[in-house]
């Protein structure tokens, strides 16, 4: 089963601006979606070495198998590419 993890924080401008996409990314793959403040989840911080928001993890059957940083215009397709790839 593949889940989106977005890691992010209430006070993060980029994550507000990100999580409309990877909601919308989350629905229209039909995968779970996993939101994990950073204030409030030190340890999944700390397992999943994020290091900046927002960060969002894609992760298969348990194991990392992509991971976008930041904000961009491909943000939408660079998600949908990962999912797709590893949905087969």
């Amino acid at each position: 089963m593949i889940k989106i993890i977005d890691m992010y924080a209430k006070w993060c401008y980029p994550c507000k601006i990100i999580a409309p996409i990877v909601e919308k990314v989350a629905k229209d793959m039909n995968v779970e979606l996993i939101k994990v403040d950073i204030d409030e989840n030190p340890v999944l911080v700390a397992q999943y070495n994020v290091k900046s928001v927002p960060t969002i993890i894609i992760d298969k059957d348990g194991t990392e198998c992509g991971r976008l940083m930041g904000v961009t215009n491909k943000t939408e397709q660079e998600l949908k590419e990962i999912i797709s790839k590893n949905k087969e």
